[in-house]
């Protein structure tokens, strides 16, 4: 469920109307009337200010209600708001002074009319234009870079891996909504919107720099579904698919999956990296899922980072690995460039070992955690099929 916010401006209000109410009381008429609009507009200039100087610009509130959970603590989508909120702030400090000058004119004059009227509704046009400009603009530079991620293409020898998005949990479908509900109510990021398919439900929980898909499914289901999965960002599609074939890794076609006209991700099995417990797969997503800063945002279990995954590897299938994974030794810990490093644990069967999350006080985390109903067995949260061990950053 989308969570209510309270933005400066309404904040404003519930202040300025009250004020204005005991000023019509107290104040005759004509004052009230001459000074209204000035007051009205040092009012919303003192709201946006103010929310400017606390971190919380007024642009935000209505800017969250349009964009995936997950973007909320990206760094470019903060610092665009504080700009558009400042552009506001400025254009009502204009009004404001436009206002009180006003108030110095006979009524109805064409200094009166100049000064109440004109400049504040050109001042108001501008910035909504010069607004919408900025959206666009906004807009023009993201479908750019997403043109330029797309339009990559694979050539023998590059790069497959991009990047590890996500680690999968199974657990109980009737316990995968509660779960994600209880992480999200510790203050960590939704990557995408809990969601029940039929025979299957799915959500999305950002740890940092990381997403933990947490999945059900119903007993039908169940016993031809793998207990956990990783999912790696290609470096493309354009290419993969040959590439993968000159390494001697054997795939799945490319499976897209859509809403409506809109593409969410394609998705790409390694039909021989998986068995009945354990799967990796490849997966291009077209909507935001990530942020660009590593850390979570502020949270009550203190939930920073992940910074390591360890992934248990037999011995037949050290080698798809090292085919997968080249140019990259496997050899040690695997640095992707964002998102956590990945180590292969040489083991008897494969699977995950362990997600090394980082916190800042790790009994605090227990404590957290544990309050929301999570399973905490020492420093070690049990999400499901998938262990995450807290230490302390």
């Amino acid at each position: 469920a989308k969570k209510h916010m309270i933005g400066s401006l309404e904040v404003g209000g519930l202040i300025f109307f009250p004020l204005m109410i005991i000023l019509s009381i107290v104040a005759p008429p004509l004052t009230v009337d001459k000074w209204s609009s000035a007051l009205m507009s040092i009012g919303l200039a003192i709201a946006v200010g103010v929310g400017i100087l606390v971190g919380r610009p007024f642009t935000l509130m209505y800017a969250k209600a349009a964009v995936p959970e997950v973007l909320w603590s990206n760094p470019y989508f903060i610092a665009s708001n504080k700009k558009l909120s400042t552009a506001w702030f400025g254009g009502f400090v204009v009004m404001s002074i436009s206002s009180i000058i006003s108030a110095f004119f006979t009524p109805s004059t064409m200094g009166a009319y100049l000064f109440a009227w004109v400049i504040p509704v050109a001042v108001m046009v501008a910035i909504v234009f010069w607004q919408q400009g900025q959206i666009s603009r906004s807009r023009e530079q993201g479908a750019a870079r997403a043109k330029e991620r797309f339009d990559r293409i694979i050539k023998p020898g590059d790069r497959v891996l991009d990047f590890l998005d996500h680690v999968t949990a199974r657990v109980d479908k009737s316990e995968a909504e509660a779960t994600c509900n209880a992480l999200s109510s510790l203050g960590l990021v939704r990557a995408w919107t809990f969601a029940d398919y039929g025979d299957f439900a799915s959500g999305g929980i950002r740890f940092g720099d990381l997403n933990v898909e947490i999945i059900g499914f119903d007993s039908a289901s169940t016993e031809h579904m793998p207990n956990e999965w990783v999912t790696f960002e290609p470096v493309s599609l354009n290419g993969l698919l040959p590439e993968l074939e000159r390494r001697g890794i054997t795939h799945g076609d490319l499976d897209t999956q859509k809403n409506g006209d809109m593409d969410i991700y394609t998705r790409v099995p390694l039909t021989d990296m998986q068995d009945e417990h354990y799967a990796t797969q490849l997966c291009t997503t077209f909507a935001p899922t990530r942020t660009m800063q590593p850390d979570a945002p502020a949270n009550k279990a203190g939930i920073l980072t992940v910074s390591e995954v360890r992934l248990n590897v037999s011995p037949a299938m050290s080698t798809k690995w090292q085919a997968l994974a080249a140019p990259l030794a496997t050899g040690a810990a695997m640095n992707f460039g964002q998102g956590p490093t990945v180590t292969l644990v040489p083991a008897d069967t494969d699977g995950v070992d362990t997600m090394v999350v980082q916190v800042a006080d790790v009994a605090a985390a227990v404590t957290a955690l544990t309050t929301v109903g999570l399973t905490v067995d020492g420093s070690t949260l049990k999400l499901g099929t998938l262990d995450l061990e807290l230490v302390a950053s």
